[in-house]
């Protein structure tokens, strides 16, 4: 833990972006995996190496908490944005609208992650607020999570190669989507028993994202093509099999869509 704070010490903001930060995804990640570990070895029978565990993991939850009320900002509208970089006043200016800057699409994909892991709870004011930012705020299309690496206007595409990607990405030389950081986004729709976001996100996936018939995507996709280019574009397809399709084969213990239209049998 650092000394002066209580959190967990600092690590790169992620692979992208190697600046060390005081990361809210990596705090709220550990003491998740804490407190789990904990009540894991009260029910293996070793109360008292658990009961360290879950202590630990409160005390860290405290000082998380208290470093997302210093960092946080709240807006007019009811919502709330609170940097992944905590605790660093440089970045306690919200996005607007998120994904108008390469570093505004990476909270995008990150944020998500933070409230799936329940470290505010279920109706908090917090996960409350953030959500009511992602939604009011550019964060979502069709329900999907957004992602625009160059923060440039829809239409616009890009050549070069930032941070990490090839020049010329596929996926990303525009604005789009990027499905594969939204799984977080719909675990947190899931815990919070919004049937109607996670319909919008699975139709928006099949309608958009996905190719016609055969279901396929990559980790980021473009919503329209480059001038030029007949066809929007994909990273590193396929991934469908370990996106929206995983969740349809967990109904029975998470959420199965909808039919469309709303009236129809429920298609299991």
């Amino acid at each position: 833990m650092a000394a002066n704070n209580g959190l967990v010490e600092k690590e790169n903001y992620g692979t992208d972006i190697q600046t060390p930060v005081y990361g809210l995804n990596h705090q709220a990640q550990s003491w998740r995996g804490m407190r789990d570990f904990g009540l894991a070895l009260r029910q293996l029978g070793n109360a008292s190496l658990g009961n360290q565990f879950t202590s630990q993991a409160t005390t860290l939850r405290t000082a998380i908490l208290s470093a997302v009320t210093q960092s946080e900002t709240k807006l007019s509208d009811g919502s709330i944005y609170v940097p992944i970089q905590l605790l660093d006043p440089a970045w306690k200016q919200p996005f607007e609208p998120i994904t108008s800057t390469t570093l505004g699409s990476y909270w995008n994909i990150t944020i998500p992650y933070v409230l799936k892991t329940g470290i505010f709870g279920p109706d908090s004011p917090e996960s409350t607020g953030i959500a009511t930012y992602i939604r009011k705020h550019g964060g979502l299309f069709l329900g999907m999570t957004r992602f625009n690496l160059y923060g440039g206007e829809a239409g616009t595409c890009e050549t070069d190669g930032p941070l990490n990607f090839p020049a010329g990405s596929p996926g990303y030389k525009t604005t789009g989507v990027d499905q594969q950081y939204g799984y977080g986004w719909a675990k947190y729709l899931s815990d919070q028993g919004d049937a109607g976001d996670l319909d919008m996100q699975f139709y928006g996936q099949v309608g958009q994202e996905l190719t016609p018939n055969t279901f396929v995507s990559g980790e980021g996709a473009t919503l329209a093509p480059c001038p030029g280019e007949y066809y929007r574009s994909m990273f590193f397809p396929p991934l469908a099999a370990r996106k929206m399709p995983s969740r349809c084969r967990r109904c029975a213990v998470c959420w199965c869509p909808r039919a469309w239209p709303p009236t129809a049998p429920r298609r299991r």
